[in-house]
């Protein structure tokens, strides 16, 4: 049964998603806020990094390293559901001009 709820609930969700408008993502250095939808550990080739998926104000969702003044003791999934600030560089997806990448974020703070 929670498999089924938990089925149910993502479903409503993507459908929801649907009905959302699309907005393009603006590329270019610029400071914005949104809401952390997901966060991941990524391992690679220099080491392990920590990413987030943000839904920015503007309703452009974007893809990038979560900035060091937003890891806390608790770690990475506290900042699920937060909203955020920051400034970073943002670049346009080649798949999608709805969704973005963002590198060098920094002056990040947890907004209230």
């Amino acid at each position: 049964f929670k498999i089924a709820e938990q089925t149910k609930e993502a479903m409503t969700r993507r459908a929801a998603e649907a009905l959302e408008p699309k907005v393009p993502v603006q590329a270019g250095k610029r400071a914005v806020s949104g809401t952390v939808l997901a966060t991941k550990v990524q391992d690679g080739q220099y080491g392990t990094t920590y990413k987030m998926l943000v839904k920015l104000d503007t309703g452009e969702k974007v893809w990038g390293s979560i900035p060091s003044d937003l890891v806390t003791n608790d770690g990475i999934q506290s900042l699920r559901g937060q909203d955020v600030s920051f400034t970073a560089t943002f670049e346009v997806s080649n798949d999608d001009p709805c969704f973005g990448f963002f590198k060098r974020p920094r002056k990040a703070s947890v907004t209230v």
